[in-house]
């Protein structure tokens, strides 16, 4: 899509105040940082043509930027595989408006969330941050049907594509400095084409330019080209995210043209971490009735917390402080199910201004998990449908070829999240698989034993975005 375009296909509309700052800031530092060096600890190379940039960030300072972009939920995804694209891309008239306007009044992470877990029980992450970098990269090659439907879903009305672009980059940017001594993020993004499709220029440039994409080809009708990627993949998330792509997947699907990837890599340690003395075995609570023996950790002290009639909340934050994973657990009687499907942007403001700093107590539960989904159907019932079929993203390939062009045929993610005394260890994976169709009151102190299902988030206080997000049925 070139750029003297991106500007003239949305209509500019109002949009909330503290988004348009926050892309008015993340502009301003982008061009601040253009003009001058690379900041200290980050080392940038762009070998030859591939536009290959890489982040030395110290070990530490990838978790907390994990913990601020990642907001993990856990959920249990039903039906798992992918929807026939001839379905899924079929909605009536009103259903499109209705997803449009929960996707609006949701925003895009949480409306994402809760149609990937669908309320039913099982744990669920998802990282929001992972989903909208790989799709950011796709909207530089949408038709302008499509690109309005996106920028709707991402939250991108109301910004041309340089707008968009220079946000993302500099929210890149922002996270990789938040906390450089004490969190390690590792973000990274790549384009692979099929051997004998060239992407166009302008596409191929924005992505080098803006999201640091390696550029890559490969034959996908080869079974080792599956190899190649999962490889790229795993060592980008440390080994954390293996085998995304499955060989016999490839070869089935003979005019798959493109796949456009993001992974995220976080590890940070807890800013007081709990002692290992205190730990103690005890029963969680399970949604379905009965008990499971977990262990928990313990703290004292004083964190931001939050409670009203509906939850309790803490803040346990990560190095320096900036990075943080919130714990939302449902009063008794209420359940995760409810808490979760009341979750909007407006509400998740609203609580985040109004943490304090209280004296208490906390009990957390050990847990881990891992966690796949395609995310195309969620992403068709928020209003994305058309970039899944016909001439979805005409102004990624060079060239012409007679009937419909290229378009998304689906967006898989792969999650994985480690929570223990010291920390937090997570990453994930997005990959788009792109085909050529035809080719409250003050608290005084508190107690908080997390003995049941919880929610949680891992968020950055200055730019608040969400790493991960998740709702935790079983430890």
């Amino acid at each position: 899509m070139a750029s003297d375009t991106g500007g003239a296909r949305l209509n500019r509309i109002e949009i909330p105040a503290h988004r348009e700052a926050l892309a008015k800031a993340l502009r301003k530092r982008y061009e601040e940082m253009a003009a001058g060096p690379a900041p200290a600890g980050r080392i940038l190379s762009r070998p030859g043509s591939r536009g290959i940039v890489k982040y030395a960030v110290p070990a530490l300072a990838a978790i907390a930027l994990c913990a601020t972009v990642l907001a993990v939920l856990v959920v249990s995804w039903p039906g798992g595989g992918g929807t026939d694209r001839t379905t899924r891309t079929v909605m009536t008239g009103s259903q499109a408006l209705a997803a449009r306007e929960e996707a609006r009044a949701t925003g895009f992470d949480f409306a994402l969330f809760k149609e990937v877990s669908g309320g039913v029980p099982g744990n669920v992450v998802l990282s929001p941050l992972s989903a909208r970098m790989a799709l950011a990269m796709a909207y530089n090659g949408a038709s302008d049907e499509v690109a309005g439907e996106m920028a709707y879903v991402l939250d991108f009305e109301g910004m041309d594509l340089d707008d968009v672009n220079a946000m993302m980059r500099g929210l890149i940017d922002s996270l990789l400095q938040a906390d450089e001594d004490q969190v390690q993020l590792e973000l990274a993004n790549s384009i692979w084409s099929d051997d004998g499709m060239g992407f166009t220029e302008d596409f191929r440039e924005r992505c080098v330019d803006n999201y640091f994409a390696e550029v890559a080809s490969v034959d996908f009708g080869e079974g080792e080209s599956a190899g190649i990627i999962n490889r790229w993949v795993e060592e980008k998330t440390q080994g954390k995210i293996t085998d995304i792509v499955d060989a016999s997947e490839l070869e089935d699907l003979g005019d798959l043209v493109a796949m456009l990837i993001n992974t995220l890599y976080f590890k940070g340690d807890w800013t007081r971490g709990f002692d290992a003395s205190m730990d103690a075995e005890g029963p969680f609570r399970l949604a379905g009735g009965g008990t499971k023996e977990v262990v928990f950790m313990r703290q004292a002290g004083r964190f931001d917390y939050l409670e009203n009639e509906v939850f309790q909340a803490v803040r346990l934050p990560y190095g320096n402080e900036r990075l943080g994973m919130y714990v939302f657990l449902p009063r008794e009687g209420r359940s995760l199910e409810d808490f979760t499907a009341g979750l909007d942007l407006a509400g998740w403001d609203e609580w985040m201004a109004s943490f304090s700093r209280v004296e208490g107590e906390i009990a957390l539960p050990y847990f881990g998990t891992d966690f796949e989904a395609d995310l195309s159907p969620a992403l068709v019932s928020l209003g994305m449908g058309s970039a899944f079929g016909g001439d979805a993203l005409p102004g990624m390939f060079a060239g012409k070829i007679d009937g419909p062009g290229p378009f998304m045929e689906k967006v898989v993610q792969k999650t994985s999240i480690g929570v223990n005394g010291v920390g937090t260890e997570a990453a994930a994976a997005t990959v788009i698989h792109v085909r050529w169709c035809g080719l409250p009151e003050q608290v005084q102190g508190f107690v908080m034993e997390v003995d049941r299902p919880f929610f949680f988030a891992i968020s950055d206080n200055e730019t608040g975005t969400i790493l991960f997000m998740g709702s935790i049925y079983e430890p």
